[in-house]
């Protein structure tokens, strides 16, 4: 059922849904900038349409806050991010996907392909680049021979984590970052090998090794929901 409200002269589209499994009425915005409002019944139809409007500025703000978003990551075909810098991509046709990186630009080779092929193909080129950097980077600290493993993973909310069993995942997505926040996040990973928990003591280990780290954490939490295509 779509219905649109106005705010500060702006029109907003948006749906209402009946779903008998909702326990409440639910207004929420995605990342693709959709408004959907959801309720349980038929009959609460209108108090839906009335959270709605008696959340008209929040709505209006979040989708405000989505354009701004966008402008961070341009659209694949336009420029690509790695290791916090941003590329150029040329385009050439070719019968077969492919998706080369050079020192200054992208180059996909493509003919008949669409949006979530380029994607796959990206995702491909992070995590390959992960396994190569992220192992590195381990063994810069000396921490090469204290590990078990390391894994390069999508995970939705880490950046990375740390088993008992001294195994290592960190998220692909990290290749977007600069390379200073991605130390960082290695840093933190490794110091829990000593310290299992976030005391004192294991954000004086990850100084040792990210002296700036407070910083780094600080732009991850501030700029890591752009991070993805």
């Amino acid at each position: 059922m779509q219905q649109i409200l106005t705010h500060k002269d702006k029109q907003i589209n948006y749906s209402i849904r009946v779903n008998k499994l909702a326990k409440r009425i639910i207004l929420k915005v995605s990342e693709d900038g959709e408004v959907k409002v959801t309720v349980s019944r038929k009959r609460l139809v209108k108090d839906g349409i009335r959270l709605a409007e008696s959340k008209a500025s929040w709505i209006y703000s979040h989708l405000k806050r989505l354009e701004r978003d966008k402008s961070f990551r341009m659209p694949i075909t336009e420029q690509i991010m790695f290791l916090g810098d941003s590329y150029p991509v040329e385009l050439a046709a070719s019968s077969k996907l492919k998706l080369n990186f050079s020192s200054d630009k992208f180059q996909v080779y493509l003919k008949d392909h669409n949006y979530e092929d380029i994607r796959g193909e990206l995702k491909k080129f992070y995590i390959k680049e992960a396994r190569k950097l992220l192992p590195k980077m381990v063994d810069d600290l000396g921490y090469a021979q204290r590990i078990n493993r390391i894994a390069i993973r999508g995970q939705k909310t880490r950046w990375g984590s740390c088993s008992s069993d001294r195994n290592l995942n960190f998220n692909w997505r990290l290749m977007m970052a600069p390379v200073t926040a991605v130390q960082y996040v290695v840093a933190h990973e490794l110091a829990h090998l000593e310290h299992m928990d976030h005391s004192t003591r294991f954000w004086k280990a990850v100084e040792k090794m990210s002296p700036d780290y407070n910083w780094h954490r600080a732009w991850l939490k501030k700029n890591g929901k752009l991070l993805k295509f």
